[in-house]
Order: structure tokens, then sequence, then C-alpha cells
């Protein structure tokens, strides 16, 4: 179980470098300085570092393993997924409704703020590990750790946390930025629901196939 965990484990990361291999032999379009500067390498090998240090905090503080055979493969795998692919067609619905990322392209002179075809795939699928690993497989562990991985502690600990990504929405305004505020913490507090219940592998993938509809499929239908 520990060997298969740890190979799982190291696949999931091996997508943060392929990315930068990718991207360095076929440059990318990316939207903005701060998207492509996550893929330095420095930062890689950062976030590779943090990624590790906050599985070994994890396997401290009573989370599953990242591919842990005590979870069921159904709760592993395919409920994750579902769970993405949920909360990607309520951002479509959203975005359908208010037309936020058309307002904000407009902002910043894009003609979208959504990588393009063909690179999208991949990079949002290491931008979605990179996430998890600075929002969740390090900051949860740790900040959990000195309630000795209570999981009285960890609810409230995950529900503040889920709600970091989701600030800066209020630039949008109070109504749109509270909705997009919420619509990001229920992504994020999916994830860390999945992360303490099935692993880390789990909560991927629901942020795998939350972008794929969201960020891969939406803006090319």
């Amino acid at each position: 179980m520990r060997r298969a965990s740890l190979v799982a484990f190291a696949l999931t990361l091996a997508v943060l470098p392929s990315a930068k291999l990718a991207i360095t032999a076929w440059p990318a379009q990316f939207r903005t300085a701060q998207q492509a500067a996550v893929f330095a390498w420095p930062l890689l090998a950062l976030w590779i570092a943090l990624a590790a240090a906050g599985y070994v905090l994890s396997l401290q503080t009573g989370f599953p393993e990242a591919w842990d055979a005590r979870v069921p493969i159904f709760a592993r795998t395919l409920l994750p997924l579902a769970a993405g692919l949920l909360l990607g067609a309520i951002s479509c619905g959203a975005d359908a409704i208010t037309h936020w990322t058309a307002i904000v392209a407009a902002r910043m002179h894009l003609d979208s703020i959504h990588l393009p075809l063909p690179w999208s795939p991949l990079i949002y699928t290491a931008g979605g590990v990179f996430t998890d690993i600075v929002l969740r497989l390090f900051p949860l562990p740790l900040l959990l750790l000195p309630f000795r991985g209570s999981n009285k502690a960890y609810w409230p600990i995950a529900a503040v946390l889920s709600g970091v990504e989701g600030l800066s929405s209020f630039s949008l305004g109070p109504a749109l930025g509270a909705y997009l505020f919420f619509e990001n913490w229920l992504v994020n507090f999916t994830q860390a629901f999945f992360f303490r219940r099935a692993g880390f592998v789990a909560c991927v993938l629901v942020r795998f196939s939350y972008y794929m509809v969201w960020h891969v499929l939406w803006p090319n239908v």
C-alpha cells in the first residue's frame, strides 16, 4: 500500500516538470506574467519540496495515503471526478448568466481569461497540482499539527483556508464578488473534504475534472 501511494504521489508531482518541459519546447500563451512565473524551475523545486513536506505531515495528522487501499476505489476516483464535473457545470452556468469572464477579459485587454488549446489541458492540470500543494497539501496538515490531527479542528481550519483563493473576487463588485467567492470556496472546501477522506490524489482529481470543464471545455464550446 505504501509503495503504491508513493508511486501515485510521485506521478502526480511529475505533472509539474512535465508541463515545464512542454511549454519550454512549445512556448505557451500565458494570460499573465504570474501564470508563467509559477513554472520557473526554482519555484517548481520549491513546490515539490513543499509537497513532500506536506505529505509527510499529512500522514502524521491522520490523512489517508495518496492512493490508500483502505479507501474504496470509487471514493478515490469516480466520486471526486464527478464532484469536479458538477462544480465545473455550476461555474459554466454562472458565467453564462453573468458573463463575468468577458468583463474581466475586457478589463485586462484579453480575448479570454482562459488559456487556449493545445496548451490548456496540460497547463491547467499542472496548475491544479500547484494549487493543491500551496492551498491544501502543505498548509492543512501543518495547521492541524498542533491539534494532533483532530477532526474537530480540521473542518474549521479547512473552511477558513478554502476562502483564500476567492478573496480577489470582490474586485468585481459586492454582489458578483460575493457569489464568486462562494463558488471558489465551494470548490476548495470540496477538495479539502476529499483530501481528508480519500487522500491527495482524490483531492487533485476534483480540481482536474473541474478545470477540464471550466477552463478547457467551456471556452471552446
